[in-house]
């Protein structure tokens, strides 16, 4: 996905989400994968009487979030604490570097902190997708970040589905198929648009449940 400045919405404003600093990158196999650029740690003053950064040193990911808090560089913390499992951290990476205009370096930070069930980082990444022109995506992030309870993100799913469902019949069908078992609500919402649209295999998906074809 390529994303330019142009494209990126200023997500405090559009969503009311709020900006938290920092974070770090974990892969799904549990293998950290975070870098600290030398201008974020050099020389940073180690205050080793504070108990909470003690605590974050000890290996308690909470300590880290709340001393990033009161640091004067959370970026660093909010680092250390992702490296410790803090989906909450490695999220705010994203947002940090974000407003910072690094808009690559948020996408790829956002990733792991949707992995790890951040309901911010997969409704920022359901954004940039969407505004890519790339509404699969969009609607992967988006349908994960209602289920984790973001209420915005699933008034953003149910605009997306509708989109794809009115033009692109297959991959609707194909997408409310796998969202049997979980769903956020949707899979009857999404077939029913798309049968409406006059697609026949959703019709009959909706025959086949005994659902009456009038969409909601």
């Amino acid at each position: 996905m390529n994303i330019t400045q142009s494209n990126i919405h200023p997500f405090s404003k559009l969503f009311n989400l709020p900006i938290r600093w920092g974070a770090c990158l974990f892969l799904a196999i549990g293998t950290v994968g975070c870098t600290d650029s030398t201008e974020e740690t050099a020389d940073l003053p180690l205050p080793a009487s504070d108990p909470m950064m003690v605590q974050c040193d000890g290996g308690e990911a909470a300590a880290c979030l709340q001393f990033a808090d009161r640091s004067d560089d959370a970026l660093y913390w909010n680092k250390k604490a992702c490296r410790l499992g803090s989906p909450v951290g490695c999220a705010n990476v994203g947002n940090q570097y974000y407003a910072d205009g690094k808009a690559g370096e948020a996408v790829s930070f956002w990733e792991m902190g949707c992995s790890l069930r951040d309901h911010v980082a997969c409704t920022n990444l359901g954004v940039q997708h969407q505004q890519a022109g790339e509404n699969l995506s969009a609607l992967q992030y988006f349908g994960k970040s209602c289920l984790l309870g973001d209420g915005s993100a699933c008034v953003s799913w149910k605009n997306v589905a509708g989109q794809i469902c009115s033009s692109d019949f297959d991959s609707c069908y194909n997408i409310a198929v796998s969202y049997e078992g979980e769903s956020v609500g949707d899979d009857v919402y999404m077939q029913t648009i798309a049968c409406s649209s006059g697609h026949q295999p959703s019709c009959e998906w909706l025959k086949e449940k005994g659902i009456d074809n009038a969409a909601n």
